[in-house]
C-alpha cells in the first residue's frame, strides 16, 4: 500500500515566498545591485504563486522547460527593473548560483536528518531551508563587503558622453567628492578631463595651443594668455578661467571649455542630463590609479540632475551605503 502525503498550499506558498525573497535579496546584494525591498517582495510573491501552481494538474504544462527559467528571469526583471543585457546577465548568474547553493544545502540537510529520498510534492519543511538561507545571505553580505572594498580601491564610475559641434566622445568618469571646482563667474561645475581623451572633440586649434603651451611652460603655463589669444575665434566665448588649489602646489588657473552637451550614463543604463552643462578643464597628465577613468566628476552634479527622477532617493541611499 502506497504512502499518502498531504501538501498544504498555504504552507507551500509561504516556503516558496521566503526562499524567493531571500534569493532575490541575496542576488542583488551579492552582485552589488540596488535592492528595493517592495519590488523584491512583489517578485517573491509572484514566484510563490507560480510554485503553488504545480499542485494543479491542469497547470502542469507551465512547468516544462524552459518555462521555469523564463519565469525566473521575469522575477528578476520585476525585482530589479530594466538594465543593460550584460548587467542583467550578471544578475541572473548571481541568482542561479545562489539558487544552486540553497538547493544543495537543503538536500544536504535532509540527508543528514535521514529524510531521504523524498517525493517531489511533499511540503519542504522550513528547518531544511534555514541553513541554505543563512548560507546565501552570508554570501550576499560577503559580496557587499567585497563590493565596498572594490569601490574604495577603484572608485565608482559613470560614463560621460560629451558632444560639441557634431562630434561626440564617450569616456569613463570617476565620482570624486573631492572635486569641488566651480567656474566662479557662471557657477558651472568643472569636469577635469585628460586632454588626450577629448582631443578629437575640442577644436584642433585649441588642442594644438594647449599642447604647445604645456611643452614650453609645463603645468604652470599662462592660461589667461591663451584665453586672450582665443577670444576672437567663433567658439572663444566658451572659454573661461577656473582657479584651483591642490596639495603640494601653489594653485593657479585652468583653462575651461563648455561643450554643447554632456550626458551621464549610469551602470543600469539610465541616461542623466545634468541641469547645468559642466565645464571641461583639459589635463595633460593621465589620471593614473583611478581605475581607467579619464575625467573626475563631483557626485553632486549627478544627484542634482537626478532630482525628480524615479529612484533618485534609492540611488543616493545606495551610494551612501557603498561609500560608508
Amino acid at each position: 500500500m502506497g504512502v499518502t502525503y498531504t501538501v498544504w498550499a498555504d504552507v507551500l506558498w509561504l516556503v516558496n515566498f521566503m526562499a524567493d525573497a531571500v534569493l532575490l535579496w541575496s542576488a542583488g546584494r551579492f552582485g552589488g545591485y540596488v535592492v528595493r525591498l517592495p519590488r523584491i517582495l512583489s517578485a517573491a510573491a509572484l514566484g510563490a504563486f507560480y510554485g503553488v501552481g504545480v499542485l494543479h494538474p491542469l497547470l502542469a504544462p507551465l512547468y516544462l522547460l524552459p518555462l521555469p527559467i523564463l519565469f525566473s528571469l521575469l522575477m528578476l526583471r520585476l525585482a530589479f527593473g530594466r538594465m543593460k543585457l550584460r548587467r542583467f546577465g550578471r544578475l541572473a548568474a548571481c541568482f542561479y548560483l545562489l539558487a544552486v547553493i540553497l538547493g544543495g544545502t537543503t538536500l544536504a540537510v535532509r540527508y543528514l536528518l535521514g529524510v531521504w529520498p523524498m517525493p517531489a510534492l511533499q511540503t519542504v519543511r522550513l528547518v531544511w531551508l534555514l541553513p541554505g538561507m543563512l548560507a546565501v545571505m552570508s554570501l550576499a553580505l560577503l559580496g557587499i563587503k567585497f563590493f565596498r572594498r572594490s569601490l574604495r580601491q577603484n572608485g565608482r564610475l559613470v560614463q560621460a558622453e560629451i558632444s560639441f559641434d557634431g562630434r561626440r566622445v564617450r569616456l569613463p568618469c570617476f565620482l570624486d567628492s573631492g572635486n569641488s571646482l566651480i567656474e566662479p563667474v557662471s557657477g558651472r561645475p568643472v569636469l577635469p578631463v585628460e586632454l588626450a581623451a577629448v582631443e578629437k572633440l575640442l577644436p584642433q586649434v585649441l588642442c594644438d595651443e594647449l599642447w604647445q603651451a604645456y611643452q614650453q611652460e609645463g603645468m604652470e603655463f599662462r592660461a589667461y594668455q591663451l584665453l586672450l589669444k582665443m577670444r576672437g575665434l567663433p567658439w572663444g566665448g566658451r572659454l573661461a578661467l577656473v582657479p584651483y588649489a591642490a596639495v603640494g602646489s601653489h594653485g593657479g588657473l585652468l583653462l575651461g571649455f563648455v561643450p554643447d552637451e554632456i550626458k551621464l550614463i549610469l551602470a543600469d543604463g539610465q541616461v542623466v542630463q545634468p541641469t547645468t552643462v559642466p565645464m571641461l578643464t583639459p589635463l595633460f597628465a593621465a589620471l593614473n590609479g583611478v581605475c581607467g577613468a579619464k575625467a573626475l566628476l563631483n557626485p553632486d552634479v549627478l544627484w542634482e540632475s537626478l532630482d525628480g527622477i524615479e529612484d533618485c532617493g534609492e540611488y543616493r541611499a545606495e551610494e551612501g551605503r557603498l561609500m560608508a
